[in-house]
């Protein structure tokens, strides 16, 4: 802004005007300038007279309305004084800066000073017979009081202010309107929604007869209406208001305004309660932009958004999302005002109570306590804002397993409640809820029930039982039934709840990325637990208990994968060129992630790494917002299942799961559940538990992988027994009939170990002899065709790489396999994450390729083979849909990577996404893991499980990865493995052989021949090839450590 000059007289009220219109209009900048010259040189010209001290009012206000608290504070105090100085205590001048400067601290929480100031202001104007600005300072003590949260106080201020205005000025007036709307909100605020509702709507008539139907008066009240509309169950008619009022904004104020950006947050909350989470995430996406415009970051209105909007997150389960706004809270809550405001200690609270989502309770319970210190000094014990610091705390207290100290601030808690909402309140629900939660997960039983059906009959009376509110609560009495042994009663409600459960979890899927899908799905997992526990704890048989809990599997295993593929699916079968157009760019954008991740620490930042994640997300959401994925996937029952065996199958569903110690209430046991059919099933499928199932994944896997390793046979029957034996024993269907194969679903630990492996002493026999066993990722893909085009007569065979780029010949190594022990020194100078001191040749895989080569050339399949220089990750990535995909080559999986805190930001990212450290070397690797940097241009050798994910695999019938340990990866219960196995099924591969272990060079050449030529020259099914081709080579090699690697999955 230009400074002007004080020429004339009328320079000083017309630069006030002007700064005051630069206001209005947000150019906050010049605005502030006009004001500092304005004070400037009216003090020069006049000193410090009346109109100095009015034009420091008006900064005061101006910081005041700008969030600049202490500026504010500062010039209020000096216009204060010298008004005192110039017109004394009793001049109405004097009593407006007493209340403005009164509203200052009142914003700082500073309750004492303010009140002071506000009922000065109100003694002046009672004295002068003001009425009208008496009525105001009545209505300012009043939101005063609400805010300080004395609600007897605040209603008794309020409504004398209503008295006195209606006597003096009558009921229709816009002051009497304003006075009803702060005691409606009064009463909204307690959940007294039947006394604010007739307020309310005189409100509206007042301001349609003051102002009409036109205005941005009536819009602001209609809108108002609608969300209280809204609590009183009237949704579909408070969305048709908050739809008018978003028009008439748009179209009469404009969008960028507080009420446009107020109506679409209250959209927003309607759309999350119909869990049309895209459109609320639209509309807070929509306001956040607006907000983050008109009022700035450094504003409350801004903060009170974010808030909301992690809220929402929360709600989805997306904790990264939710705790990246409130980091963004605590930064600028910091900036407006300190560490020791109310809003920081909220922050700070969520904080915590997100790090206690994700298992981080030590953290969490630090955050936790210092935000209940902070909220006791700045408002006491008794304020409504408490309630979340003191239930988030009390959270993360029960998840550590502090029960005690969690129900000391849960009774804190439910004090506050009911002394500020009475027993009949939502948020005195909620506390309930979450006190018999805590009982509960004490081992108190008794104690939880009565509080946990007083919980469910107020959120019934508020909400209905078609709440998520209330079919959360619901679910959690369903849980103590459970393990009170109160079946019956439990079986009710998860006949109920079940599938409204499940429903809301594919509503909900659209609207994420795959991470946020991951993230969403493990905070589910407690209630997939508590369910599966009830059912495996069901104290008599009851076929529908068992085909329902197989049916639910056979719904949701594996749920995240599915919904990626499927994605890919949809975009290839649209041909819709925009939206090719979309995945592609967000195909480009995954690739400049890694590139990203990939750049030395020098050419990246976190601010980075996060917008292009960001971006990445943006993409992927909005592919699934314009690909119709269908709300739930098809349905599949257990006979659907049983009509695909034969007399001589049977099928086998595996669930790792927790279940409640028999003896300890407050300690879960791992379980291993087997559900079993057979063409003989009658009612439903077959329920046997594993004995000693925690034993399988500690002591039993260590001793299997010490077996493979090291050769040893003494320890063959325990682990037959223990793993396979000590289970199907218990199986009458099992002992009474001859079965010759087994199609499995692994879970848990049977993701880590073949079958076919386990040895029988009895028998003489591994379980692979005299059992066929094929591995599914999930049960249903025993129904689903692979819809393969019959003219793919293709196959892509990659082996033998260059990994120096240099020709030169090493020793033949002993297997395909590295090393997963890395240092934190070594990680240091990593490129992406791996440290190889070298990468060895592996001749075995270039007689495996030429011979496959020859094989399938002679069954007339046209063959791509690269060896050597031309065994590159750039081939890899141009596939295109081949038939077969066969890759022979190093493999590896990094289980278990340290996360300390001398790692870059990349390193902490490739940590955390376990498709980032499994993968496949390739061509000219050697130089990238030796140099520790890479050409951002071209490929490094290195294929990640993350890349893979990207390949174009549709019409691939089988990918083989003659590889070591390419089987393994991070397990999450119900979702399989995450590494290459994943990847490869999601770019679309129907079959995948993979390995466990790290392979023989030699034994592994002789298998894969062998499996082609099964396949291709003597017309067995890939299932009987792969079968064949093991049993051939453990003739040669009788200990499975050289035949056992390799799993079929399908």
């Amino acid at each position: 802004m230009k400074r002007v000059t004080p020429e004339k007289p009328l320079f000083y009220p017309a630069l006030n005007v002007l700064a005051s219109v630069l206001f209005k209009q947000g150019k906050l900048k010049d605005a502030e300038e006009a004001f500092l010259q304005l004070i400037k040189e009216t003090r020069n010209k006049f000193g410090e007279d009346e109109r100095y001290a009015n034009y420091l009012y008006n900064i005061g206000t101006f910081y005041r309305n700008t969030y600049q608290f202490a500026k504010a504070e500062n010039y209020l105090k000096m216009s204060l004084s010298l008004q005192e100085k110039l017109l004394g205590k009793k001049h109405p001048d004097y009593a407006l800066t007493c209340s403005q400067l009164g509203y200052v601290y009142q914003d700082l929480g500073k309750w004492q000073d303010a009140e002071k100031l506000l009922q000065e202001a109100k003694n002046i104007f009672n004295e002068r017979n003001d009425k009208l600005n008496y009525i105001l300072s009545l209505n300012s003590l009043g939101s005063l009081k609400e805010h300080q949260a004395f609600f007897v106080e605040a209603e008794k201020l309020y409504k004398e202010a209503q008295q006195l205005c209606e006597q003096h000025f009558g009921k229709e007036k816009s002051t009497y309107a304003t006075i009803l709307g702060n005691l409606a909100g009064l009463y909204f605020k307690q959940g007294a929604y039947k006394q604010a509702e007739p307020l309310l709507a005189n409100v509206l008539s007042i301001k349609e007869k003051v102002f009409g139907k036109n205005s941005p008066e009536y819009h602001i009240s209609l809108m108002n209406y609608a969300v209280l509309k809204k609590e009183l169950g009237a949704t579909e008619t408070a969305e048709k208001d908050l739809m008018k009022c978003a028009d008439y904004f748009q179209k009469n104020v404009g969008k960028n305004t507080p009420y446009y950006i107020s109506v679409l947050q209250n959209l927003a909350v309607i759309y999350t309660e119909k869990e049309s989470f895209l459109q609320a995430e639209e509309k807070y996406l929509e306001a956040q932009t607006i907000c983050q415009k008109v009022f700035g970051e450094r504003s409350s209105n801004y903060i009170e958004l974010l808030n909301n909007f992690a809220q929402f997150y929360i709600t989805l389960g997306n904790l990264e999302k939710a705790l990246d706004l409130y980091q963004q809270i605590l930064s600028l809550s910091e900036q407006i005002w300190d560490r020791n405001h109310i809003r920081y200690a909220n922050a700070i609270s969520y904080v915590g109570y997100i790090f206690a989502m994700a298992g981080n309770y030590e953290e969490a319970e630090k955050l936790g306590l210092k935000s209940w210190e902070i909220a006791q000094k700045y408002y006491g014990e008794n304020q409504p804002e408490l309630l979340s610091i003191l239930n988030n705390l009390a959270y993360t207290l029960s998840e550590a397993k502090k029960y005690k100290e969690a129900s000391f601030y849960l009774e804190k808690a439910k004090s506050v409640a009911e002394k500020l909402y009475g027993k009949e309140n939502i948020f005195t629900g909620v506390v309930f809820n979450n006190v018999g939660t805590n009982f509960i997960r004490a081992g108190e039983y008794k104690k939880a029930q009565p509080i946990l059906l007083e919980s469910l009959q107020i959120q019934e009376k508020i909400y209905g039982k078609e709440h998520q509110t209330y079919l959360t609560a619901e679910q959690n009495l369903a849980w103590l039934h459970s393990l009170q042994n109160n079946f019956s009663e439990a079986e009710k409600i998860y006949q109920r709840n079940l599938s409204k459960q499940i429903e809301r979890i594919f509503q909900i899927f659209p609207i994420l990325s795959e991470n946020e899908k991951i993230s969403f799905v493990r905070n589910q997992q407690r209630f997939f637990e508590n369910y599966i526990d009830f059912c495996i704890r069901y104290p008599s048989y009851k076929p529908n208990i068992y085909a329902d809990l197989l049916d639910f599997r056979l719904l949701t295993k594996g749920m995240i994968a599915e919904a990626s593929q499927n994605l890919q699916k949809k975009v290839i079968a649209l041909k819709n060129p925009q939206i090719t157009q979309l995945y592609n760019q967000w195909l480009a954008k995954k690739n400049e992630y890694l590139k990203l991740l990939n750049a030395p620490v020098s050419q990246k930042s976190d601010t980075q790494i996060k917008q292009v994640t960001e971006e990445l997300n943006f993409l992927e959401k909005e592919l699934s917002k314009k690909v119709d994925l269908g709300k739930t996937p098809k349905k599949y029952s257990w006979k659907d299942i049983q009509k695909q065996l034969k007399n001589d199958e049977i099928a086998i569903e595996v669930i790792r799961t927790l279940t409640q110690n028999p003896t300890n209430r407050q300690k879960t046991d791992t379980a291993y559940v087997f559900l079993i059919i057979t063409t003989q099933t009658k009612e439903a499928p077959e329920l046997l538990l594993a004995p000693n199932a925690s034993l399988l994944e500690t002591e039993q896997l260590a001793l299997y992988g010490n077996v493979i390793e090291t050769r040893k046979t003494q320890f063959y029957q325990e682990l037959y027994d223990n793993f396979w034996g000590n289970i199907i024993k218990k199986s009458k269907v099992l002992q009474s009939t001859n079965f010759k194969k087994i199609y499995f679903s692994p879970d848990g630990v049977y993701h880590k170990i073949n079958l076919a492996t386990l040895y029988d002493e009895t028998k003489k026999q591994f379980l692979g002899e005299f059992l066929q066993i094929y591995q599914l990722t999930n049960l249903k893909k025993l129904i689903e065709t692979d819809n393969l085009s019959v003219s793919n007569k293709n196959a892509f065979l990659v082996g033998y790489p260059d990994y120096q780029g240099t020709d030169e010949k090493q020793e033949k190594p002993e297997n395909r396999g590295y090393s997963t022990k890395i240092t934190n020194k070594e990680k240091q100078k990593l490129s992406r994450f791996l440290d190889f001191e070298s990468v060895s040749y592996l001749p075995g895989t270039k007689k495996e390729t030429d011979k496959i080569a020859d094989i399938l050339q002679k069954k007339g399949l046209q063959v791509n083979l690269l060896q050597s220089k031309q065994a590159t990750e750039e081939a890899i990535k141009k596939v295109s849909n081949p038939q077969i995909l066969h890759i022979a080559t190093h493999g590896f999986f990094l289980e278990d990577v340290d996360t300390g805190s001398e790692l870059d930001v990349k390193q902490s990212l490739v940590n955390k996404n376990p498709l980032l450290r499994s993968g496949l070397l390739l061509a000219n690797c050697s130089k990238s893991l030796r140099q520790g940097e890479l050409n951002s241009e071209k490929e490094d050798g290195i294929l990640t499980a993350y890349e893979v994910a990207q390949l174009e695999l549709q019409n691939t019938a089988l990918v083989v990865l003659s590889a070591c340990e390419t089987g393994l990866g991070a397990i999450l219960n119900g979702e399989g493995v995450f590494g290459l196995q994943r990847s490869f099924f999601q770019a679309g591969a129907k079959n995948l052989i993979i390995s466990l272990w790290k392979v023989d060079d030699e034994a592994t050449q002789k298998f894969m021949e062998m499996l082609y030529e099964n396949w291709q020259n003597k017309g067995m099914s890939l299932q009987e090839s792969f079968y064949e081709a093991q049993k051939a080579i453990r003739q040669q090699y009788i200990h499975p450590k050289y035949w056992g690697a390799f799993v079929l999955v399908k």
